[in-house]
């Protein structure tokens, strides 16, 4: 899904900073970005998102390289194998939040400290104000069972993303998060491939009034959207594209 937002941002004429664990398809990406877009930068830096000192670095770097930090999409998200809570032990539970949570936050707090040093040195904000997207999920706003983990992590993901947006509202900043229900991502392709019936695509499928997983491509075109300033007021929602999901 982050792959399919750098190159819809791509297309819309911004300058970015690709985050990935992968060194190879990150930089492949960035490589291929630079030579579609000659008069676009694209930069690819390998971040583990749960460390803070690399974020922190990551974002500066960010920031020297551009002159200034306009904008931030958060989507790095893993999900644990179909399990029950009691059926999951406390490591996986703590790299779902980690990864999930964790890495979402420390991304907003060092991208706000960017966003509120330029205002106060009067560097001039984008037209639509700095902007935020978290990736959220359908585990934003209900519960997925056999996903204790998943859904808390994207529970917390959401909250972060409201009280931000209140805290930063009056300081030219938006902060929304998205919510996509069943998309045809790498993430879904590995849940259908565990074996659990409830990971199937048919079972999952048959709750879906559309009758079809949403793709990434459409997730992107909302994350454009919400990055630039035609959504100028929006901010602090959950903007859930699930294609009608009933859990």
């Amino acid at each position: 899904m982050g792959k399919a937002a750098a190159i819809r941002l791509a297309e819309a004429g911004a300058n970015i900073v690709l985050v990935d664990l992968n060194k190879e398809t990150g930089q492949q990406l960035a490589d291929e970005l630079s030579k579609k877009h000659s008069g676009q930068k694209f930069i690819f830096k390998a971040v583990d998102v749960t460390d803070a000192n690399a974020v922190e670095e990551c974002v500066n770097s960010a920031s020297s390289e551009f002159g200034s930090v306009t904008g931030l999409i958060c989507s790095a998200g893993i999900a644990i194998p179909s399990l029950r809570l009691h059926e999951v032990n406390l490591k996986q539970f703590q790299k779902t939040m980690d990864v999930n949570f964790n890495g979402t936050m420390l991304f907003n707090m060092m991208v706000l400290r960017h966003f509120m040093k330029q205002n106060a040195s009067g560097v001039t904000p984008p037209k639509g104000g700095y902007t935020i997207v978290n990736i959220g999920s359908k585990g934003s706003v209900e519960g997925l069972p056999s996903s204790g983990a998943y859904t808390a992590s994207k529970h917390g993901v959401l909250g972060l993303t409201r009280v931000a947006a209140k805290e930063y509202a009056a300081d030219n900043i938006r902060i929304n998060c998205l919510c996509p229900g069943l998309i045809w991502s790498d993430m879904m392709k590995q849940l259908n491939e565990s074996g659990k019936v409830e990971m199937s695509k048919e079972y999952l499928l048959r709750q879906c009034y559309t009758r079809r997983y949403g793709t990434v491509e459409e997730m992107a075109n909302i994350m454009n959207f919400l990055m630039s300033d035609q959504s100028s007021y929006i901010t602090g929602q959950a903007i859930e594209a699930d294609g009608m999901w009933a859990i």
